[in-house]
């Protein structure tokens, strides 16, 4: 990514590829956005999420300006193709696939995928995967699509404000957004102790809590209610 122009000597399906995925300023709002920015967003939760993934981007970026020689806005702009094109790769780790990375973004709620793989226990926990073979990327629609019908897949951020510092826009609605309610599950705990006025020991609950799967849903709610 630090070598050259991307799309030199290449013909012109790959120069128009790069074109679109490769623009040559950062797109992430994370590493565009002035602190100023960032603080006209408002909401507390929202700009210490944006801020701390700014942070670590432009941290990343300056590591990468030492060590390579490259300069700090090459730096940025490798570091921002990384963030924004790159998946996890189940058995392989993080990848740069070409074109697998041009489907758009529809946000997915947890309940969503949970309720899917139930009724198709097959059903994918990416739309990306790795061939039986290991030799390639396997991309897989995850709902029905009507011929003429945009095919979009889920990324993996869950909340707005993800989304936002990583790709720099808001979707137009995201069933997978949630609001933190409690920073603990001792929190969690003691508010249900006082509204519901238990007396009975609540410890069995926290560790109950604790050691669940997904043991920070409980701590938030999402859009139709607590999951």
């Amino acid at each position: 990514l630090l070598d050259g122009e991307p799309d030199s000597d290449l013909n012109a399906v790959w120069r128009e590829y790069t074109r679109l995925a490769f623009p040559s300023e950062p797109t992430s709002a994370a590493l565009t956005w002035s602190e100023e920015d960032i603080l006209s967003l408002e909401w507390p939760p929202v700009i210490n999420q944006v801020g701390e993934y700014a942070g670590l981007l432009r941290e990343s970026a300056a590591r990468i300006a030492q060590f390579t020689g490259a300069s700090p806005e090459r730096a940025r702009w490798a570091v921002n193709a990384v963030a924004t094109r790159s998946f996890d790769l189940a058995d392989v780790g993080r990848v740069l696939v070409p074109f697998a990375d041009m489907f758009n973004d529809r946000p997915t709620a947890p309940a969503t995928w949970a309720a899917r793989h139930a009724r198709n226990p097959d059903y994918p926990f990416t739309a990306w995967t790795l061939s039986a073979d290991s030799e390639h990327c396997e991309m897989r629609a995850m709902w029905p699509a009507e011929a003429g019908e945009e095919v979009t897949i889920c990324y993996g951020e869950g909340s707005t404000a993800e989304v936002l510092a990583v790709h720099g826009y808001v979707p137009p609605r995201n069933e997978a957004n949630f609001l933190t309610i409690f920073e603990t599950h001792e929190e969690l705990v003691e508010g249900v102790q006082k509204i519901a006025g238990c007396e009975h020991p609540m410890e069995p609950r926290r560790e109950l809590l604790q050691t669940a799967t997904n043991d920070e849903a409980p701590l938030a709610i999402r859009d139709g209610g607590m999951p």
